[in-house]
């Protein structure tokens, strides 16, 4: 670990501020795939065309944030071994099935939800723009507003 944050240090134009957590997974909590695997399931591409139009990812992702679509991409390719977590989700999919107002609401309200990391990044490389900040203050504002909402699909 030390060499690859050498290496991140070296290579960098920039300092690594935004790195502040580093954490393992444990082969208990997920299914380890690799590439061949993912690749004849054809998780995040298909072999028809070399595309992803016919890939499962491609298939579930209605995503409606790049970060969301990044944690389907995770969850896809990292599929979860515990059967409690796996219950969590469950239950919590279960609670919205069906409720077709409720999964519009949630829909429009992470329609205008703007990429944190991104917009992090941003602020952190020193690339100041005031669009920035605005973008990040109306995405902060919405997850404040609707944190209630959004603390019931923390298991998803």
């Amino acid at each position: 670990m030390t060499l690859l944050l050498s290496y991140l240090k070296h290579t960098q134009k920039h300092s690594l501020t935004n790195i502040t957590k580093i954490s393992f997974h444990s082969q208990d909590t997920y299914l380890i795939l690799d590439e061949v695997t993912i690749k004849n399931l054809e998780l995040l591409s298909s072999t028809y065309e070399g595309s992803e139009k016919y890939s499962l990812l491609n298939i579930l992702d209605t995503t409606q944030t790049a970060g969301g679509s990044r944690l389907l991409r995770y969850l896809i390719t990292n599929p979860i071994k515990d059967q409690s977590q796996l219950e969590r989700r469950l239950n919590t999919i279960e609670n919205y099935y069906g409720k077709e107002q409720e999964s519009k609401n949630i829909h429009q309200l992470l329609s205008n939800v703007r990429d944190i990391p991104k917009l992090v990044s941003t602020i952190l490389y020193k690339k100041l723009l005031p669009s920035t900040f605005i973008k990040f203050r109306a995405t902060l504002r919405i997850f404040f507003e609707n944190k209630f909402l959004l603390d019931e699909l923390k298991y998803l």
